[in-house]
């Protein structure tokens, strides 16, 4: 509960410095640095060919959203997550086609 209301409380500080981005981009977003910043921790490793098709397909593929990704997967990163957070990013990143087999 307490990281949803974190991601919450970074959407919302986030949205002015992020207007060009729409909800869908900025959910998109967030899910995406939550894949990837979990990664390491989490022992799955990232197709990048198609972390980088399914980066452009969801309309991210600009500096916004890429500033945006950024600063999301460094926080994430930072982060130790617990064992569901590891088992929901590792299916989302299965689920939108990024794992590496």
């Amino acid at each position: 509960m307490k990281s949803f209301a974190l991601s919450l409380l970074v959407v919302f500080a986030a949205l002015p410095a992020n207007a060009d981005l729409d909800l869908h981009q900025m959910n998109a977003a967030l899910g995406l640095a939550a894949v990837v910043g979990y990664a390491d921790a989490c022992g799955y490793r990232l197709d990048q060919g198609a972390l980088e098709r399914y980066f452009a397909s969801v309309g991210l593929a600009t500096p916004e959203g890429f500033s945006y990704i950024k600063v999301n997967i460094e926080r994430a990163a930072a982060e130790k997550p617990s064992a569901s957070e590891c088992t929901l990013s590792k299916a989302t990143a299965r689920s939108i086609g990024v794992l590496a087999e």
